[in-house]
């Protein structure tokens, strides 16, 4: 199989913010895709979103978003067209792609039901395995760093020297968070340009990220 440079072309830098950490049942309530081209940002878009459902007040105090900013937001239905056209011919990339993917998915499939009478909206699946996810990369990277939550993403970019543009926890601003990681890493020559090679890499690797950490939940509960 040739190199794919994965640097070379367009990347589609996804984040959301939503109701909640449950990504098979909280909703979106904030949505935004960063293009990248070579590596530098080309475009960006966000939006806010109705998620039908309300915001809790733990939600709420990560994000800043009210029941009442996103009470004349359309729902996300209504944009997925949009984002369809947003994530076209590029590359994705998903600071923790396992929660965030799995959310857009089930968002899409729920518009799809919903969708009127006669109206069509594609079908559409995000695969995880897929999506460059500069979060596994740093818990290799940044293995040794101490502190609980280091591999949040505003500490590590804070700790890779990268400011936060916009709004903290905004879903605009933590796209170019995570772009701005990904940039640091492919410069300092931590990540692999090939993508199949990166690809493949990463999954070896967050497989054995979540062995670890059930093994650190497991000697924890034995010494309880």
């Amino acid at each position: 199989m040739p190199e794919t440079d994965w640097t070379a072309g367009d990347v589609a830098v996804l984040d959301t913010e939503t109701t909640g950490v449950d990504s098979s049942t909280d909703r979106v309530v904030e949505i935004a895709v960063v293009r990248l081209r070579k590596l530098l940002e080309v475009d960006a878009w966000s939006t806010r979103v109705n998620p039908g459902v309300p915001i809790p007040p733990e939600a709420r105090a990560v994000h800043g978003i009210s029941d009442e900013d996103v009470a004349g937001a359309p729902p996300f239905a209504y944009f997925i067209p949009e984002l369809a056209a947003r994530l076209a011919g590029a590359q994705l990339l998903v600071y923790n792609a396992p929660f965030d993917v799995p959310l857009v998915n089930a968002e899409w499939q729920r518009g799809r039901a919903l969708a009127p009478e006669g109206f069509s909206l594609a079908p559409f699946c995000l695969a995880v395995a897929e999506t460059l996810d500069p979060l596994v990369w740093i818990r290799d990277v940044d293995r040794y760093v101490p502190g609980k939550g280091r591999h949040q993403l505003a500490v590590t970019a804070k700790r890779w020297g990268i400011e936060v543009q916009g709004e903290a926890h905004g879903a605009l601003a933590d796209c170019r968070l995570a772009a701005g990681i990904a940039r640091k890493l492919v410069e300092a020559g931590r990540i692999s340009r090939d993508l199949a090679a990166l690809l493949r890499r990463q999954e070896v690797r967050r497989a054995a990220q979540e062995q670890d950490f059930a093994a650190y939940r497991a000697r924890l509960a034995n010494a309880g």
